[in-house]
């Protein structure tokens, strides 16, 4: 059947307007309705890609990068500063009701500190700051719960313990300078065992001592005081004998 002209107008008229709602689209991302509530962190990075291969967009790639970046500070849990006093390790990183994650993490930083070049007959201190730097990226990327101390802490503290303790043990086992990294990693130094059980005896020494320490400085506080107020009820009393 042939068309009409007014059949005609109408098609052109329905496809010119189709065509300018694809144009109005593409040109306006607000047009754009979104097929699911919530971007995925994939989404975000396509998303973002495609708004920076327009100069016009560039305000809609900041903003897509500023929640990116909210997105994943909301994935990190509340972060933890390194806690005052002496303590176990393990209770600072409040991890005490979960021991089995914090014995996987000790033995992620030993691998860590080893793949990171670590000299075992230098002091964590000495091993430089491009050694220590290597470790502590490989460790947050690694070991995500790491990132809630802030400025590393938890992974300096736990690393430093390892590292002193091995000298420790190399030195009593009479190996000195000869021990290296590699050779530890082939199982011909200490055992992870025996480094664990140095270490958790060194925490409770250092934890033992420290309390000691404070239980005295009461003590002497609280004598300090009781010899005060004696004195001052002898002066009282004689005192009243002068009078």
């Amino acid at each position: 059947m042939a068309l009409t002209s007014t059949h005609k107008v109408q098609k052109a008229t329905s496809k010119s307007r189709d065509g300018n709602q694809n144009q109005s689209a593409l040109t306006n991302p607000k047009a754009i309705k979104p097929t699911s509530k919530k971007m995925t962190m994939k989404d975000m990075q396509a998303a973002m890609e495609w708004l920076k291969g327009e100069p016009r967009l560039v305000p809609l790639a900041k903003r897509a990068e500023k929640e990116k970046r909210k997105a994943e500070l909301q994935a990190v849990d509340e972060l933890i500063p390194k806690p005052k006093g002496k303590m176990f390790i393990v209770k600072k990183m409040q991890m005490d009701d979960d021991r089995q994650k914090y014995k996987s993490i000790q033995h992620q930083l030993r691998e860590l500190s080893i793949q990171a070049g670590f000299d075992f007959n230098k002091t964590f201190t000495e091993q430089g700051h491009d050694k220590r730097n290597k470790l502590y990226k490989a460790a947050r990327e690694q070991i995500p719960e790491l990132k809630r101390y802030v400025n590393d802490w938890a992974t300096i503290e736990i690393v430093k313990q390892f590292v002193n303790n091995r000298r420790k043990w190399d030195s009593k086992k009479g190996r000195g300078h000869s021990a290296s990294a590699s050779r530890c990693r082939e199982g011909e130094l200490q055992t992870i065992n025996e480094i664990e059980d140095d270490e958790e005896q060194e925490e409770a020494e250092d934890v033992a001592v420290s309390q000691k320490s404070a239980e005295g400085s009461a003590d002497e506080a609280q004598d300090e005081a009781s010899g005060g107020a004696a004195s001052l009820s002898e002066d009282e009393d004689n005192g009243d004998g002068d009078d």
